[in-house]
């Protein structure tokens, strides 16, 4: 008896180290990543440094709407204070700021000066490989907020999607609020899953701080923060509800995590708009963002009209963000979802911040750029990256068929998206920039017509005038030797002989060089995209590679 007793005890003893070792096995792989995702990881960081020096160097850059040093330079100058303002909020420059201290340090040591030509673009260089870290991160905490949701194989699938979202890889290597203020909402949508799940009061502190970083980074990050605070309160009361069935939903509203995660995004947020020493700044900002400034570029009507209208070409400016395998799959995704409601309860949570950034933002100021779309684009990667892994999944039937039609999606995905890089890298101003410095000479006049940003860049020759509208009668008294300008925006000058009067008689110019580079085998067309019956442009996209047309004068 004694024996068998000891028999026993040595057989549990064994069955107990075999359980703490699973799960001290299963702990450590939990904390593990998959050798795929550096994999990914390494794919994005290609995808979005490729093409970072697009433009530079340069003064301002080809970008439109980046944040150009002299900005920053001038925002410290001032101290983020007496008035300052912009249209954008304060985090992102402080960010820049910080990432220009070494320099500014040693411009005030008389060791460099930040405003020669070339330390400007080194200072231009660093603020875009900070956009550059945050987009492949952005990668990276799509997967983490996949493996919170599901499991590793939806996840990596999440984290490639989002990796080949178009715009998102042209965003991420130039300095634009875009990419830092989908990083920090990225970042909150990560710690709103985890609240959903667990209820910790450290996630709702980080939800909490990153979600005002968001929307100090860019303001209309908010619309995605209206319709949380509902979810995680009815989240909240249906988990205490577990475990205390007498529990009210009243507290759930008024608990320590909400106090203090409320009290913390006061707090941040005051402290972020230097309120306290730039409440002026603070309020000319506020006028400005929610002034008249937008209503010149509102793309549609308040009727039902208008709204179906944006919405259409909301679904069309996703299909154009990701490409058509990737659309169809993320939609097929999220169908599937809904029909599994139940079992996939906590992914369909996180469509929330999305319908809340429709509903609050792009229903309100009823501007649909693709841009505003990217986060959407994001979101809609866990319903791809889902719909993926249970296709692969769900029978080993076929499975080698599967496996060809999923690698033909991503392929077609990561030319479409690459697209992208390769117009950047071969945009039609590098080759024009190079056919005029062999074939003009500097001492040459020349008139550039339109926004010198769109335009090649002239640093080398001598007597250059810039003409932002085309003024034919101020020709007659420069009577310039070249005419250069930006067809896509520019109007007229279609023909290839230009004729202009003058007191002496007829200005006569010839078309002597029209160039776009256009490669047939590109697949993403990222020209004329118009999104309304006003022929409003809803993408930045289109100022790259444009076609340049050079006049000489003949008489």
């Amino acid at each position: 008896m004694r024996l068998n007793c000891d028999k026993q005890k040595n057989q549990i003893l064994i069955l107990n180290k075999d359980k703490i070792y699973r799960s001290f096995h299963l702990s450590k792989n939990k904390h593990s990543f998959p050798k795929s995702l550096f994999l990914i990881i390494i794919l994005s960081l290609f995808l979005n440094i490729c093409g970072t020096w697009w433009g530079l160097p340069s003064h301002q850059g080809w970008a439109p709407d980046e944040v150009r040093p002299s900005l920053v330079i001038s925002s410290i100058r001032n101290s983020f204070s007496h008035g300052w303002h912009n249209k954008y909020p304060p985090f992102h420059f402080y960010t820049l700021a910080l990432s220009y201290s070494p320099f500014l340090m040693l411009h005030r040591l008389h060791v460099l000066d930040v405003d020669s030509f070339e330390i400007y673009n080194i200072l231009f260089f660093i603020g875009r490989f900070i956009s550059v870290l945050m987009g492949t991160s952005i990668v990276f905490i799509v997967y983490l907020c996949g493996r919170e949701i599901y499991g590793e194989r939806e996840s990596l699938f999440a984290a490639l999607i989002t990796a080949l979202i178009a715009p998102f890889i042209y965003y991420s290597k130039i300095v634009n609020m875009e990419t830092p203020y989908i990083f920090w909402f990225t970042l909150s949508l990560l710690f709103f899953v985890r609240i959903l799940k667990n209820h910790r009061i450290a996630d709702y502190l980080l939800f909490s701080a990153t979600a005002v970083l968001s929307v100090c980074t860019k303001d209309q990050a908010y619309g995605f923060y209206v319709l949380i605070p509902a979810c995680i309160v009815l989240s909240n009361y249906l988990y205490i509800k577990r475990k205390n069935r007498t529990s009210k939903i009243a507290s759930s509203f008024i608990n320590r995590e909400m106090l203090l995660s409320l009290t913390l995004a006061v707090l941040l947020f005051f402290v972020i708009h230097n309120i306290l020493f730039n409440m002026e700044g603070f309020i000319k900002h506020f006028k400005l963002v929610t002034g008249p400034i937008s209503v010149p570029y509102k793309m549609y009507d308040l009727t039902i009209s208008g709204y179906s209208s944006m919405l259409w070409h909301s679904v069309k400016n996703i299909r154009f963000s990701i490409g058509w395998p990737l659309f169809l799959t993320c939609i097929v995704g999220l169908l599937l979802t809904f029909l599994r409601r139940r079992k996939d309860c906590l992914l369909l949570w996180i469509l929330i911040p999305g319908i809340s950034y429709y509903l609050f933002f792009i229903s309100v100021v009823l501007i649909n750029y693709v841009r505003f779309l990217i986060p959407i684009c994001i979101i809609l990667s866990f319903f791809g990256g889902k719909f993926l892994s249970d296709f692969l999944g769900s029978t080993h039937r076929l499975y080698k068929t599967k496996i060809v039609i999923v690698s033909i999606i991503f392929i077609y995905s990561f030319l479409y998206s690459t697209s992208i890089d390769i117009l950047m890298v071969k945009d039609s101003r590098y080759k024009v920039e190079s056919l005029i410095k062999q074939n003009i000479s500097p001492n040459k006049s020349i008139v550039l017509f339109g926004n010198p940003k769109y335009l090649p860049r002239m640093r080398s020759f001598n007597q250059i005038r810039y003409i932002p509208n085309p003024n034919l009668k101020s020709l007659s008294f420069i009577k310039p030797d070249y005419l250069i300008l930006n067809s896509d925006f520019t109007k007229g000058f279609k023909n290839e002989t230009l004729h202009f009067k003058s007191d002496k008689g007829k200005l006569v110019y010839g078309l002597i060089l029209q160039y776009r580079y256009n490669p047939t085998w590109i697949l993403l067309n990222h020209r004329n995209i118009y999104k309304n019956n006003k022929k409003v442009i809803s993408t930045n996209l289109d100022k790259i590679n444009p076609e340049i047309k050079i006049f000489k004068r003949i008489q």
